[in-house]
């Protein structure tokens, strides 16, 4: 599907290609097989879109969330929207159809949402760092990649308005910081130079969102942060892993919840570093993947636990299956082998 603007002239209109969109879909023929209008009485720039589960099994949702705009410096027609917060969000059909069209505001005008994902209950939550007023309008989502924020805004939104939108200020993420038991101490969100990059609903109702900080001149990901929410968005915690080796790609990051809904167990698989290994006639760097597990307290906030898995002599293997679950024995299992491949390891971690 393809998201388009209606260009005319600009002695007609010089903003309706940010006024008057339209959804298409096409085959692999370039064939059109659908499309509908998104249309606005002001100017909007696209914030964030994305794929979600649809209310079928025919496809995926595409949500696509519009602010308004307002050229900086802007001396023409009074043409835009006079509230910069008014933000619009739009649910799309695998078949190229708006389903869902409404507005909500935003506690602050310029919201860099990240992403968005959708609940087993149909809501759309949505998570990014904002600006701290009212008054400026979003421009490009570009312009604020880099850009330090102040504020980090979470976003619940169900049956066509929204649940809630807290704001959640850095000095908060720096005074609910917890590290890691092992003592090594992780870095606290700072409000840029960091990728967020999945968020898990817990039995509770609490919400998880992972990262990493990144450094933006070699492109390499660092230390790894979680951010705890309770099921109205306050934030309860965030949790830190200091990470030694840099790596170009995020780590891999997942979450499973105790049966008395009481601990969530943060499991990731750190690359730690390379082995040259022998391939056929070639050598390669083989990462060595080391499995870490975080046991984190969802009442209190706390992290009391923490293990690495194979203890720096094993490794799970990046590219094939490493690791299992067994819903029947309470337990997870990781499968990997020793630096240079040739004694395998099998380990088991009970989490009830």
């Amino acid at each position: 599907m393809i998201l388009g603007g209606e260009k005319q002239a600009a002695t007609k209109d010089p903003y309706s290609h940010q006024k008057n969109f339209e959804v298409m879909k096409y085959n692999i023929k370039l064939e059109k097989l659908g499309g509908d209008k998104i249309t606005f009485d002001h100017p909007h720039e696209l914030v964030q879109e994305y794929h979600v589960y649809g209310d079928n099994e025919y496809g995926m949702d595409w949500v696509l969330v519009f602010a308004p705009f307002k050229a900086k410096n802007n001396t023409g027609p009074k043409v835009h929207a006079s509230d910069a917060t008014k933000y619009t969000l739009v649910r799309v059909s695998p078949t190229a159809k708006v389903v869902e069209k409404f507005t909500f505001n935003s506690p602050n005008s310029i919201w860099r949402i990240d992403q968005i994902y959708k609940s087993k209950e149909g809501r759309l939550v949505m998570f990014g760092p904002s600006n701290e007023n009212t008054k400026d309008y979003f421009q490009n989502r570009m312009l604020y990649a880099d850009k330090k924020f102040k504020n980090f805004q979470v976003g619940s939104f169900r049956d066509g308005q929204s649940e809630f939108i807290s704001v959640t200020h850095i000095d908060e993420f720096e005074e609910k910081m917890k590290n890691a038991p092992d003592g090594k101490k992780g870095t606290a969100y700072k409000g840029k130079k960091f990728k967020a990059n999945k968020m898990f609903y817990a039995p509770n109702g609490d919400l998880f969102v992972t990262g990493q900080q990144y450094n933006p001149k070699d492109g390499k990901y660092q230390d790894i942060n979680i951010f705890h929410f309770d099921k109205q968005g306050t934030l309860k915690a965030q949790y830190a892993m200091n990470k030694k080796y840099a790596t170009l790609t995020l780590d891999e990051q997942m979450f499973r919840f105790s049966e008395d809904k009481k601990y969530a167990y943060w499991i990731y698989f750190d690359v730690v570093g390379e082995q040259p290994v022998k391939e056929g006639d070639l050598v390669i760097n083989k990462p060595l993947v080391m499995p870490k597990v975080g046991k984190l307290n969802m009442s209190s906030g706390e992290f009391e636990g923490y293990l690495e898995a194979g203890e720096g002599d094993f490794y799970c293997h990046p590219f094939v299956l490493n690791f299992l679950e067994y819903t029947s024995t309470g337990s997870i299992n990781f499968m990997g082998e020793d630096k240079k491949g040739k004694e395998l390891w099998f380990a088991r971690l009970p989490i009830n």
